[in-house]
């Protein structure tokens, strides 16, 4: 579902979901973000940053472990996690190769959307 050759069927790497003009770049605006919490990729990694399980990792590191300001976890997660990964999420739900991963999906769709609403109750 996740590899293919040439291009697989359904991308992890959230930038492909949220990129509408030519002038945005969401990759470079997320490593500008990860280089200012003090966060970057191993030099030798070969994943892009906006690997859905990366970005949720960084949330998370900048949550429990710098315990960053809740304005700042809320712009993090509009940014960088929400529009891309509710995208790659209902991506998931519609291909006919996802089984299992249809239902991780629908979970994780679900849990998008409880943490935005957690975040406008503040």
């Amino acid at each position: 579902l996740f590899v293919g050759t040439g291009k697989a069927p359904v991308t992890p790497y959230l930038s492909n979901y949220v990129l509408r003009h030519t002038a945005d770049m969401p990759l470079v605006e997320l490593r500008a973000q990860l280089a200012r919490w003090g966060l970057a990729r191993r030099e030798a990694a070969s994943e892009p940053e906006d690997h859905i399980a990366g970005v949720c990792e960084s949330m998370r590191h900048a949550i429990t472990v710098q315990q960053r300001p809740l304005e700042e976890q809320k712009l993090f997660f509009e940014r960088f996690i929400y529009r891309g990964s509710v995208a790659f999420c209902d991506a998931v739900s519609a291909s006919d190769k996802a089984r299992f991963y249809r239902l991780v999906a629908r979970f994780a769709r679900a849990f998008l959307e409880v943490e935005r609403e957690a975040f406008e109750i503040g």
